[in-house]
């Protein structure tokens, strides 16, 4: 979701949580990101396995492997944005298709040989041909409000997307992306807190991870939340601002516009990679999971979320509270 240059940084607790190279190859024929059979840690930390460099001029808003294997962003921003497929060994665009200028990219799924891009407040989605990035076809965004992310499960044929809010809009895509119900997104151990600023998507061994960004209330988290698809319920988060602290001072600098944004994750021989990167960062990362004794008080002091008690109505305000 957008970012304005101009929003004041809010102060954030520090605590120091680091990431570390791997110091040896990983385990081999793995079948989910954490390095131990253990995943059911609240809060998870990353631990880098490579660091590729990431074009500092894509204001990242979608990540996703195709079925291809090829990595594709979506990028934002009016004007600018864009669907391109990228070399991940060296960030280069391998190829792309412009948005018309009207239009916000924002999250981005892989269905089969097809992409599908949402954009902000435009109401539309895209759909393109992953073997030459044509875009296909232009239609209504499937579900109410702003669009923010994106993500679709090979598993069960559904496909989620966010508005922005804690809501999570549950899809159909084979019955003409029809809507099917919304997920409430809470953490029972945050009291029962719902999660505003649901963003970016990534299905992850049957789980949805969203990277959280509660634009509304000033805040730019660098956690991602791990839902349970069944009942909106948060499994866990898993801590990212250890990559965030390795970017550029550009970057640390504007933490509220420079937000940790876009996940990819896919099964590959010997190890899962999951990569991670942020809106016009340096680098992207393919790392691994680690658990930890880490709590609720550390996602409360770390994470800079907005909690919404499930009564409240504070998600209702308008983005459009913020001055383009």
């Amino acid at each position: 979701m957008i970012t304005r240059r101009y929003l004041a940084a809010a102060g954030i607790a520090i605590v120091a949580v680091v990431a570390t190279t791997a110091p040896r190859a990983p385990a081999k024929n793995r079948t989910t990101p954490w390095l131990t059979s253990n995943n059911a840690s609240y809060v998870s930390l990353p631990r880098i396995v490579k660091e590729y460099a990431h074009d500092s001029g894509a204001f990242t808003q979608g990540l996703v492997f195709g079925a291809d294997g090829a990595l594709y962003e979506s990028d934002g921003l009016y004007r600018k944005s864009r669907v391109r497929r990228v070399e991940l060994d060296t960030g280069k665009t391998l190829a792309k298709n412009l948005n018309a200028n009207e239009h916000f990219g924002e999250g981005l799924a892989a269905i089969g040989e097809k992409l599908y891009q949402l954009t902000w407040r435009e109401g539309a989605m895209h759909e393109y041909d992953t073997k030459t990035l044509r875009r296909l076809s232009t239609r209504a965004q499937p579900f109410h409000g702003e669009g923010w992310g994106l993500a679709y499960d090979e598993t069960t044929g559904l496909a989620y997307g966010t508005d922005g809010t804690h809501r999570v809009h549950v899809l159909r895509p084979a019955h003409n992306w029809a809507a099917l119900h919304v997920l409430r997104v809470k953490d029972e151990r945050l009291g029962d807190a719902l999660i505003e600023g649901l963003n970016e998507l990534e299905m992850v061994e049957g789980e949805l991870w969203a990277n959280v960004l509660p634009l509304r209330y000033h805040k730019a988290s660098p956690c991602v939340a791990r839902i349970d698809i069944n009942t909106g319920n948060v499994l866990g988060w898993v801590d990212l601002s250890a990559l965030r602290d390795k970017q550029s001072s550009r970057v640390r600098r504007q933490p509220h516009h420079f937000v940790t944004n876009g996940i990819a994750y896919r099964r590959a021989a010997g190890r899962p990679q999951l990569l991670a990167t942020g809106k016009q960062w340096d680098s992207m990362f393919d790392i691994d999971l680690e658990a930890s004794n880490l709590g609720p008080d550390h996602v409360r002091s770390r994470c800079d979320l907005y909690l919404s008690p499930t009564n409240s109505k504070a998600h209702h305000r308008p983005s459009s509270f913020f001055p383009h």
